[in-house]
């Protein structure tokens, strides 16, 4: 079962809730309406924090047999829309760290095609994730511990490359604050 106190009483929290704890540094970066009014750089940034911050979330359930989809469904689907977002926000990047970093979770992700396929996660043209809601609620616990347990490697090296990109896209902002080449760039 999941390791919070309220998952474990059998409250149900919901997308919302696991969206705004991933990004919580900007919890309005998830939002659709509002991704708009950033730059890639920007949203790579923070689609690369939270990022890190769901997959050592799911690494840190004790995910049993006897678990399901369904009870880990929420927080699986908020991972697949985060993950999705970091595609997108870093595939659209002109540096060329970002966009290694980007390659590199996109070849990752291919490499355990075959269980995510298992567990409903679907791999689309683009490197996005889709999930197949029945198949993902009827997963077993076996089946889900393929992908999510920190011995199956997935979420450990999503979390790894999230944190490279995070650095990466930080390199690119900082730049751009201070100027070409990374020395202050300040007119009076």
């Amino acid at each position: 079962m999941p390791s919070s106190t309220a998952e474990s009483t059998g409250i149900s929290l919901s997308l919302t809730y696991y969206m705004r704890n991933f990004y919580k540094s900007n919890p309005t970066t998830y939002k659709a309406s509002i991704r708009k009014d950033y730059t890639d750089s920007e949203l790579s940034y923070e689609d690369a924090r939270a990022l890190k911050r769901a997959a050592r979330q799911l690494m840190s359930y004790d995910i049993s047999d006897e678990d399901t989809g369904e009870d880990f469904y929420e927080s699986i689907q908020a991972f697949v829309e985060t993950y999705n977002n970091t595609m997108e926000s870093s595939g659209s990047s002109s540096d060329r760290d970002i966009a290694r970093s980007h390659k590199n979770l996109e070849k990752l992700t291919q490499k355990y095609s075959e269980e995510l396929k298992e567990i409903g996660l679907n791999i689309q043209d683009d490197g996005s994730l889709k999930i197949t809601e029945s198949i993902l609620k009827g997963a077993t616990g076996k089946e889900l511990k393929k992908v999510f347990s920190k011995e199956a490697g997935l979420m450990s090296q999503t979390q790894s490359l999230a944190r490279k990109l995070n650095q990466n896209s930080y390199d690119v902002l900082y730049t751009q604050l201070t100027g070409n080449g990374g020395r202050l760039n300040i007119v009076l």
